[in-house]
């Protein structure tokens, strides 16, 4: 079951196991390992799992199915989409980079338009 929701996890937020690993400072075979159920990862690295997913960690261990007791609406928060930008952003050439600025931008603009109305 742990397996299963690492690699759920990782893939709903789109991460190769590289992403992961650098987060996590972990190599991708100890995370392979891990999603495959042939090794365990210990306490903190767990606890740090569940900190980048964003769930509890007994979601991850399966003692629950709710990924974030308490938390309305993990999808929208803030820190989440923040965090996950600040990772995907690391594999972004400066085009892209550059490119996801001007949304950011745009978006902040059409806010204030928004508010002033």
């Amino acid at each position: 079951m742990l397996g299963e929701r690492i690699k759920k996890c990782r893939i709903d937020m789109n991460l190769t196991l590289k992403a992961l690993g650098n987060r996590l400072n972990l190599a991708e075979s100890t995370l392979s390992l891990y999603e495959s159920g042939k090794r365990t990862p210990d306490y903190e690295t767990l606890r740090k799992m569940a900190e980048v997913f964003d769930v509890s960690v007994d979601y991850l261990l399966g003692r629950t199915d709710e990924k974030n007791p308490g938390q309305k609406d993990p999808e929208f928060d803030v820190n989440t989409i923040e965090y996950a930008l600040y990772g995907e952003a690391r594999e972004l050439d400066e085009e892209e980079k550059q490119q996801l600025l001007e949304l950011a931008k745009l978006m902040r603009k059409r806010r204030k338009e928004m508010m002033g109305k």
